[in-house]
């Protein structure tokens, strides 16, 4: 039985992301709006953060931790196609990097500490270097109407867009290599004239991707939608293969709200509508 460390309530506030620092001691709680708040996990002290200097967004529901040995950013999702990018440490605003159209998910790349990868309303999938400040490769979605989710594997080889429609197509990453050693050339940077083609297409969801997932060794993408029961899949990305003995029609899922993998992808955690947390044993990892 897991022991409680602390509760702490934050007062008409309900919680949208919450996430850890890359240094552990941390949390950051967002909502929709102007204010945030941070809390000490050793201290369980709160701090709320009053917004953002110079912003006018009043809402910083959505953003994303950069994590690894040297982070130092987190990213909120600001309006009009604006990233904010801001100090993980003391929370303040260091820059922006502005996308032609509003920007509904984003995520750094694990192993290159420098990338920042998004997507917008309308589909396109942008590739942001935070060392220039600006878009690096960009594309659209191959079939997408409306975006609506995008996560990267640990190596930053691959990654997977979601959809409104529930489609999430993988892509291998050369095409963003590509761009960037054309830009080590001295060449401008410009978007292809046709987009990548994903190296698969799953079309087992039919309604908007909420959320991706993969695990550290790239080997398994969770995918999942809130907007219908039972709405979850595992895929094996060697094979470009959904499982299919698992989940079951027996499965409890009930309508999945967010889900993640531990660090050695031993285990799987599912959240759901009814306020609980699933943990699945993946076998196949010997450790956690």
């Amino acid at each position: 039985r897991n022991t409680m460390m602390s509760c702490v309530v934050l007062d008409g506030f309900p919680i949208y992301t919450a996430e850890f620092t890359a240094r552990g001691d941390e949390v950051v709680c967002t909502s929709r709006r102007h204010h945030f708040y941070t809390m000490n996990v050793e201290t369980c002290q709160v701090t709320r953060v009053p917004g953002i200097k110079s912003r006018k967004e009043k809402s910083f529901e959505k953003f994303a931790m950069q994590h690894g040995p040297h982070a130092k950013y987190m990213a909120m999702v600001g309006t009009s196609g604006n990233l904010l990018i801001l100090s993980q440490t003391n929370k303040q605003f260091l820059f922006n990097v502005k996308a032609n159209a509003d920007v509904v998910k984003c995520g750094f790349a694990e192993t290159n500490e420098h990338h920042l990868y998004s997507i917008c309303r309308s589909g396109e999938v942008y590739l942001w270097d935070m060392r220039m400040r600006k878009c690096v490769s960009r594309h659209y979605d191959f079939g997408s109407v409306h975006g609506t989710c995008i996560a990267a594997t640990f190596d930053s080889k691959m990654y997977a867009c979601g959809s409104s429609s529930g489609v999430v197509n993988l892509y291998s990453n050369l095409y963003g290599k590509e761009q960037q050693q054309q830009q080590s050339k001295g060449g401008a940077f410009r978007a292809a004239a046709t987009a990548p083609k994903p190296v698969k297409s799953f079309m087992n969801l039919t309604t908007p991707i909420d959320h991706l997932a993969f695990t550290r060794n790239s080997e398994i993408l969770a995918m999942s939608s809130s907007r219908e029961k039972d709405s979850f899949r595992l895929v094996h990305v060697n094979s470009r293969t959904v499982f299919a003995n698992w989940p079951t029609n027996q499965t409890p899922l009930n309508y999945v709200s967010t889900l993640d993998f531990s660090p050695n992808g031993g285990f799987l955690a599912i959240g759901n509508a009814k306020g609980r947390v699933l943990l699945y044993r993946l076998n196949h990892y010997s450790t956690a």
